[in-house]
């Protein structure tokens, strides 16, 4: 990958996963029966130890790695924030941590961290793309038979004022990255998403077998998907925007549909008896709450 005039922004969002039950989608009400995955960011400073904060993580059995990747041409790069958790094993044992201490990590137990960690402001630069694909790999080594452990990537490319030229270069850059991870894990350890058909359209010509997802504003822009002639496994799309009958559609025309700002129990019970197949919420925190069975769910959208 080219690193003089690429500058790799990654929000280091560590995404904690605990399965609390199989359940159904019968009483989506029932919040012991869903999956909550923890993916907000709070701040403007990262950690000085964020890359040992992601092997920490996996020592302690994380179920779900995620990070956010933009390319650009931007010579001054954006700090990453601290992350902010909620990890909810069930409704009777939940932990709440805002701007952890990523030292104090490798001790805790999966559900029973405490609020007794210290906070970093030290900023540094992003861990570089081969620092996450070398985590990555640590990542599947350690667990090369769970389904559940994912790792996560939300992928864009920056507007500058280089125009189509630029982007035609951060595709190349995209395409070498994903061959990269690639190399280190399956593809059915990993997903990306993006809000951009046409970088999702570049991955699937050039890695069919990658799950791919699409965050999208409204239904009727579906024909992004239809114009590029690629059908990505995921529909990503806000509660205002929809409703039982086309959430129905979409499912019939073979998407999965999470929905997102959700931001009250009312609004979570009316997108999962929608029939979603789950849901990014802001209740209790920013998160990701899959649906009835779908406990093995890749598709884990970042903010």
């Amino acid at each position: 990958m080219k690193t003089k005039a690429i500058t790799v922004i990654v929000t280091a969002i560590l995404a904690f996963a605990y399965w609390s039950c199989s359940g159904t989608k019968s009483n989506p009400s029932d919040y012991s029966d869903v999956l909550i995955i923890a993916t907000g960011a709070n701040g403007e400073d990262v950690p000085d130890n964020t890359l040992s904060a992601f092997a920490n993580s996996i020592g302690i059995g994380s179920d779900m790695l995620s990070f956010k990747v933009y390319f650009t041409h931007d010579d001054v790069p954006i700090i990453a924030a601290n992350p902010y958790f909620d990890i909810v094993g069930s409704k009777n044992n939940r932990a709440h941590l805002s701007e952890l201490g990523y030292h104090a990590i490798r001790q805790a137990h999966p559900l029973k961290l405490s609020h007794g960690f210290s906070v970093f402001k030290n900023t540094i630069p992003y861990p570089s793309i081969s620092d996450l694909v070398r985590l990555d790999s640590i990542y599947y080594q350690r667990y090369p038979k769970s389904i559940g452990n994912k790792v996560v990537y939300q992928i864009g490319i920056m507007a500058n004022s280089k125009g189509v030229h630029s982007y035609r270069e951060h595709l190349m850059d995209v395409h070498i990255f994903v061959k990269n991870l690639l190399s280190q894990l399956p593809a059915e350890r990993l997903v990306i998403y993006s809000d951009d058909p046409i970088l999702l359209r570049h991955i699937h010509r050039h890695y069919p077998e990658m799950p791919l997802g699409l965050e999208t504003q409204h239904v009727h822009e579906d024909h992004h998907w239809k114009t590029v002639g690629f059908k990505p496994d995921i529909y990503r799309i806000k509660l205002k925007n929809i409703d039982d009958g086309k959430l129905e559609s979409l499912n019939k025309s073979g998407f999965r549909v999470f929905i997102e700002e959700i931001s009250t129990p009312a609004e979570m019970r009316k997108a999962a008896s929608y029939g979603a197949d789950g849901v990014c919420t802001k209740f209790p925190s920013d998160a990701v709450i899959i649906f009835g069975d779908e406990v093995n769910n890749p598709f884990t959208p970042g903010k």
